[in-house]
């Protein structure tokens, strides 16, 4: 299963997805179910020039409508780690990708105390950016080390992936 509207919602939050892709993330919205007369308004823009002004504001009229408030980077990170730890823990991206992307997060919102003991401890991802910058220059040379820092990033992922915060 791909992430759901409310993590594309935290990702658009971060700014990791353009505002061209906002009809795309709308639709979607759609199909699972939500339901806003602005959310139905974007998704129908799809293939339209894209306006970023009126995508814009139909964005924030439909996360309105639907009572989806923007949380904070930290809340929607830590939301994007249990994300991308289901799709690693149900094989639809590689482990080395899944933890890329929460090192990506963790570079977004990272500040001043952010991490208590371990880096990614402030979006609760701190064992499994551990994992992948310990695999960073070992898995190329030694395809065993690879296998099993793969393995330990899967098993991280799925304990991420059933923790809630």
């Amino acid at each position: 299963m791909a992430i759901t509207f409310r993590e594309a919602v935290a990702e658009v939050e971060l700014g990791l997805v353009s505002g061209d892709h906002l009809t795309d993330i709308a639709a979607a919205g759609l199909l699972e179910g939500y339901e806003s007369p602005a959310l139905a308004t974007l998704a129908g823009q799809f293939g339209e020039p894209y306006d970023p002004a009126e995508a814009e504001r139909l964005w924030n009229e439909a996360l309105d409508e639907l009572h989806i408030p923007f949380e904070g980077t930290t809340a929607a990170a830590k939301l994007l780690v249990r994300a991308y730890a289901r799709l690693v823990a149900d094989s639809e991206v590689p482990p080395q990708l899944g933890a890329s992307k929460m090192a990506g997060l963790h570079r977004i919102v990272a500040h001043p105390g952010c991490d208590k003991e371990n880096l990614g401890d402030c979006i609760g991802a701190g064992r499994a950016l551990a994992l992948f910058f310990a695999h960073d220059g070992h898995g190329y040379l030694d395809a065993t080390e690879r296998d099993r820092l793969n393995a330990a990033i899967v098993e991280e992922c799925q304990r991420l992936a059933s923790t809630r915060f």
